[in-house]
């Protein structure tokens, strides 16, 4: 794969902390070099305290941007618009950058459902372990809950799990979803989603 960068060459980057664990970078280069586009992807580390600076820069100098933790959730507020889906799950993967405007999108519930699709896996009534609470696991619990299965949420803090049981039983039945600890785990689950950092470092 040979890049080059020119003064013309459309910038995207993934951004996020930790983000050098990341393959989208490789993805992407390879997909532009196949196609003979001149761009490139890079990843850019950066600290959730430091997300605001840096949009400043993205905002002039980006063609788009993936967005991974812990800035999901951090990067709504700078944007210009934001996709129905992206507001339903209240959380962004994807920025497309025109003409100044940050514009918010989110892949991850399209790309679960598909995956499921992709090996004949159906939820409907089935009970289904989610481990995590942050914004990959709202997007998750959503479509959980909207292809009929049953959710139970298990997270390292028990107030986020509270937080995001509570988030989801205003769109779904609230018998629909159950909270248990870590700890207390056991098993009788028909999946078991990993919606946390682990496997990032």
């Amino acid at each position: 794969m040979d890049i080059r960068v020119k003064g013309d060459t459309k910038l995207f980057a993934s951004i996020g902390d930790p983000v050098m664990h990341s393959i989208s970078p490789q993805i992407h280069n390879s997909i532009f070099s196949l196609n003979s586009l001149n761009n490139v992807h890079i990843p850019l580390r950066i600290p959730k305290n430091c997300l605001e600076s840096y949009v400043i820069c993205i905002r002039g100098n980006f063609a788009g941007i993936s967005v991974t933790k812990p800035h999901k959730q951090d990067i709504i507020k700078y944007l210009d618009y934001m996709a129905p889906e992206a507001d339903k799950y209240k959380a962004v993967n994807t920025v497309k950058i025109e003409d100044g405007l940050l514009k918010g999108f989110n892949t991850d519930g399209y790309g679960f459902i598909k995956s499921l699709e992709l090996h004949d896996i159906d939820v409907k009534d089935k009970n289904i372990l989610l481990i995590g609470a942050g914004g990959a696991a709202r997007v998750l619990g959503f479509e959980i809950l909207g292809l009929g299965g049953k959710l139970t949420i298990a997270n390292r803090t028990i107030n986020n799990a509270v937080r995001l049981m509570e988030e989801l039983s205003q769109y779904w039945p609230r018998d629909k979803i159950s909270i248990c600890p870590i700890k207390e785990l056991s098993h009788g689950y028909f999946g078991v989603i990993n919606a946390t950092p682990i496997g990032m470092y």
